[in-house]
């Protein structure tokens, strides 16, 4: 693999030798041994808060090409302030396709899915990497992974899961899974992917107690009886892409059960990613046009009211702008206590000289955010999307 990411949860050591200042350093340099050391991986980003953990690690080969490695991470525990739930980020370019990798620990508890929705909005918006006002995190990157502990449960009795796991029914399971109906309604991980959940839930076992065997199937850890958890895939790996772009091939999605030193089983990915092409060569100077995208017949529905009172509403107006920030933002009129705006006006973006054949106007991108003006504080925004101008309408709108 020429990246490996390596996310953890409630990670630490009592027991750290002296050479490491934390227990966090002593975990990456195992981490780092395991793939093989410095011969075959460079440790480029380490990312701890509390007893989480985020290493991304590089591939000797690949790294000439990895550049603008950056780290970042917001805690969601107590007071918004401690760091025992929360998320961390890292990103960087490859070969000229910006990536970003999030590791997060949500909110637990069975009865908690809005309070993971909540985190997750909180790390969305919280985690400054690339920051551009007014566009969340996933938004930001040709190519997000998201992985953790997000906790997300199974919606069924504990004994009905005992049986579909013995019977390896997993679409019963996913029927009833919090996280996929979650990102069905469009509360959490709107636009995100996933694997086939086809491994046995990962959380809660027994600790310490690897796969026994399983008659007609192969071994599986025994789930804890002590506290009577329903078993449920809290851990989890989800990926988000820009629009326009070849989309990400899964390679792998399953469950390690070898590992049993926690009562969670991790999981593992393995993604083909098609890096970005090189720019096209600007054609010569008398031979470059102008180019201009044009977007008309706007209109947005079922948006949020952003005033208080009986008769709350908003003032949406559409923001334009390309992704990379050449260029000024185009603006539409701003529509007065409108919750179901049109415009009739067109907004015209023109794009700069970098975008001087059709060629490169196929890869293009805008970012289109629908915001709320306010006289007395900054604009808010009430939603946005990334356009590929080459791709089909409407684009993926979050």
């Amino acid at each position: 693999a020429g990246l490996v990411a390596i996310g953890s949860q409630e990670c630490s050591f009592k027991a750290t030798p002296a050479e490491f200042a934390s227990s966090g350093d002593f975990w990456f340099s195992l981490l780092h041994e395991a793939l093989g050391g410095p011969s075959e991986y460079e440790l480029v980003a380490a990312n701890s808060l509390g007893q989480m953990h985020l290493g991304l690690f590089v591939a000797v080969a690949l790294l000439p090409h990895v550049t603008s490695v950056e780290v970042d991470g917001e805690a969601t525990g107590l007071a918004h302030v401690l760091g025992n739930k929360g998320g961390l980020a890292v990103c960087c370019d490859v070969a000229g396709t910006s990536v970003c990798l999030v590791s997060a620990h949500l909110a637990a508890h069975q009865s908690e899915i809005e309070r993971r929705g909540s985190d997750f909005a909180e790390i969305e918006a919280g985690v400054t990497l690339r920051r551009q006002r007014h566009v969340d995190l996933s938004s930001r990157f040709e190519l997000l992974v998201w992985m953790g502990d997000l906790n997300y449960r199974i919606d069924l009795e504990r004994e009905a899961v005992l049986n579909a796991v013995r019977d390896r029914d997993w679409p019963t399971l996913r029927a009833h899974d919090q996280l996929t109906g979650e990102r069905d309604a469009g509360a959490a991980f709107v636009g995100f992917r996933e694997g086939p959940l086809s491994f046995p839930p990962t959380f809660k076992h027994v600790h310490g107690v690897g796969p026994l065997p399983v008659p007609g199937g192969p071994a599986q850890r025994l789930y804890e009886s002590k506290k009577m958890r329903v078993p449920s895939w809290c851990d989890r790996i989800l990926w988000r892409e820009w629009p326009g772009k070849v989309a990400a091939e899964l390679l792998s999605y399953e469950s390690v059960p070898t590992v049993c030193t926690s009562d969670h089983t991790p999981v593992s990915a393995r993604l083909c990613v098609q890096l970005a092409s090189p720019p096209p060569r600007l054609p010569e100077p008398a031979a470059r046009e102008q180019f201009a995208c044009v977007l008309s017949g706007l209109r947005v529905s079922a948006l949020r009211p952003t005033d208080a009172g009986k008769n709350a509403s908003a003032d949406p107006y559409v923001r334009v702008a390309l992704v990379d920030g050449l260029g000024a933002p185009v603006c539409s009129s701003a529509k007065k206590r409108s919750l179901e705006p049109r415009w009739s006006e067109a907004l015209t973006v023109k794009l700069p000289w970098a975008f001087a054949s059709a060629e490169a106007v196929q890869g293009a991108r805008l970012f289109v955010s629908v915001m709320d003006k306010d006289l007395l504080t900054a604009d808010g925004s009430l939603g946005h999307a990334v356009v590929a101008i080459g791709s089909a309408w409407p684009a993926r709108v979050r």
